[in-house]
């Protein structure tokens, strides 16, 4: 058995997000509903590739952003509801908004970032700095 240290917060936490939960799936909660944005990040030929998958959005709905060295993603789908009940089994259509930050190596140069979106997968490229060398000092000799 392992020794924990006691958090007396980590109960209210956790009560925290349960109700959250609970208040997005209720009609109680806003019409909005946030989602998450799956992220792939990796290190490819001196840059870093960001992938995230956010299938049916229009690249206009999308913002991307650095700043102070966070890449932010982030956007909002909206549908126009009609309620045409006659004819359909099931009708199923996501709406809503995502967030997502993520902070970035010190190694990135964010002013060289390209984003492109296709087939519902945005990726930013950034490229990385060179990395910095040390100065060698040729001693003379006197």
């Amino acid at each position: 058995m392992t020794l924990q240290r006691w958090d007396p917060f980590a109960d209210l936490r956790r009560l925290e997000s349960r109700m959250g939960r609970f208040w997005n799936r209720t009609p109680f909660g806003d019409n909005i509903e946030e989602w998450s944005v799956p992220l792939d990040v990796r290190e490819q030929d001196g840059q870093v590739i960001v992938e995230a998958s956010v299938p049916g959005m229009k690249a206009d709905d999308i913002d991307v952003s650095v700043e102070d060295g966070v890449l932010t993603i982030k956007g909002e789908t909206k549908s126009e509801t009609e309620e045409k009940k006659e004819g359909y089994l099931l009708k199923e259509r996501r709406e809503g908004s995502f967030y997502r930050s993520v902070r970035l190596p010190e190694s990135v140069d964010s002013t060289g970032a390209k984003s492109d979106y296709k087939d519902g997968v945005l990726t930013v490229t950034m490229p990385k700095k060179p990395e910095k060398q040390p100065q060698k000092i040729k001693v003379d000799v006197t």
